[in-house]
């Protein structure tokens, strides 16, 4: 089980200070967040997904690779994939990024698929989505990486069936998907080995979290209204331990990437997410 974690839990550090940490922790690799800071995020408190004391974004990739590859290498960490925000709907970014995979020994790069609001119809946003990966799939082919496309509530692609719609027809070398058991919670779950099988080869990576429903509201005559939060990874919907045993009987042998946003100090909740998946698989 080779299991890394997703930068994007890693805002108050730098690029250096994050592989260290992960080394001492006991992971093999880290999962590169690019993504440049939005201008009314900048000079705020560190988050997720607001401002990042180093960040690597489109902008600055390229020029960034020497610092990036010297760090990884001296920590002994590797950069298992690039977790960037190029959207089917205009891949042109795409290109690029891969290039600077390649030169990072990064083998994967995300990629995202069209939301769905309701507002366009779901057929013309598969169609766009389908050219899209036509795109993404040529440029994959040619630097020898793969594109991954994360299985997400509230996309196009929020279930194991929808993504082997998308990616029927298309070089299982060249694309694949990111099952994201914590975001079918919201949205898509499968019996976690049928969504596996479903997948077949196109089962790429897997991000690791949690997520549970909690009821919001209980007003007279219902209906009950009700929400989902993160969990700790032993506490939530997604069973980890019924998911681990699938993967394995379908001989998944890639990476384990922690996403963990329940609220827990990084290092503890870091720690005790390496030592829970490393017991599930033992």
């Amino acid at each position: 089980m080779k299991i890394s974690v997703f930068s994007l839990l890693l805002p108050e550090f730098s690029f250096e200070e994050q592989v260290a940490l992960l080394r001492d922790l006991g992971y093999d690799g880290i999962e590169l967040r690019v993504c440049d800071i939005a201008p009314e995020h900048q000079g705020k408190p560190f988050s997720n997904w607001g401002n990042h004391k180093d960040p690597i974004g489109p902008s600055n990739l390229a020029r960034s690779v020497p610092r990036l590859k010297a760090a990884a290498a001296a920590s002994g960490v590797e950069i298992c994939a690039l977790g960037t925000y190029v959207n089917l709907l205009d891949p042109a970014a795409f290109d690029a990024i891969a290039a600077s995979a390649v030169e990072l020994g990064a083998r994967m790069v995300r990629v995202n698929t069209p939301w769905y609001d309701g507002r366009e119809p779901y057929d013309r946003l598969l169609e766009l989505a389908v050219a899209g990966l036509e795109s993404v799939e040529t440029s994959a082919r040619r630097h020898g990486v793969k594109a991954v496309l994360e299985i997400h509530h509230g996309s196009i692609v929020s279930s194991a069936s929808a993504a082997r719609r998308l990616f029927e027809g298309f070089d299982s070398a060249a694309v694949g998907a990111i099952l994201d058991p914590g975001n079918m919670v919201h949205e898509g779950h499968e019996t976690w080995a049928k969504g596996i099988d479903l997948l077949g080869p196109y089962l790429a990576h897997v991000h690791v979290k949690n997520a549970t429903w909690v009821l919001k509201e209980k007003p007279a005559g219902g209906p009950f209204a009700w929400e989902v939060r993160n969990a700790r990874l032993r506490e939530g919907h997604a069973n980890w331990r019924t998911i681990v045993q699938a993967l394995a009987a379908a001989h998944y042998g890639g990476w384990y990437s922690i996403e963990d946003f329940s609220d827990m100090p990084i290092k503890d909740k870091l720690g005790d997410d390496l030592a829970y998946l490393k017991a599930l698989a033992a």
